[in-house]
């Protein structure tokens, strides 16, 4: 009978330090003329990832319209801190089964680089054939 009780005062105390917490980090943004929102946007360029929403944005606020392989690799490329992934990285990730995807990631690539040149001052180069590199162009 006891048990229940001692059990739930740590975990209300817990759940008020944590709205506490919640709270003064808002604050905090605010502040700073900053959201709480932005700690989940990634931005290369002018081509931001939003992990909140899962998609990319162009510098106007417009969503990119990618295919969900198109936008796995591009999500790679933006948690990659160098921007900088190996082919045999890529194939290993998105397609785990397949003994030579390089085909297949050739054409994910010449599919991929229109619409990221379209709509950023971003480009998917190719370093001596063996990573393939995001790049913000000057």
């Amino acid at each position: 009978m006891n048990s229940i009780p001692s059990i739930l005062l740590p975990l209300l105390v817990a759940a008020l330090l944590c709205a506490g917490w919640m709270i003064r980090r808002q604050r905090r943004a605010a502040a700073h003329g900053e959201s709480a929102e932005d700690d989940t946007l990634i931005t290369v360029g002018n081509l931001s990832l939003s992990r909140r929403d899962d998609c990319f944005y162009n510098e106007r606020r417009e969503r990119l319209r990618l295919t969900p392989m198109q936008y796995a690799l591009m999500q790679m490329f933006y948690l990659n801190d160098a921007h900088r992934l190996t082919k045999p990285h890529i194939c290993r990730a998105l397609w785990p089964g397949k003994d030579n995807a390089d085909e297949t990631l050739y054409t994910l690539i010449r599919r991929l680089e229109p619409i990221v040149e379209r709509h950023s001052n971003l480009h998917i180069a190719n370093d001596h054939g063996h990573t393939y590199v995001l790049e913000v162009n000057d």
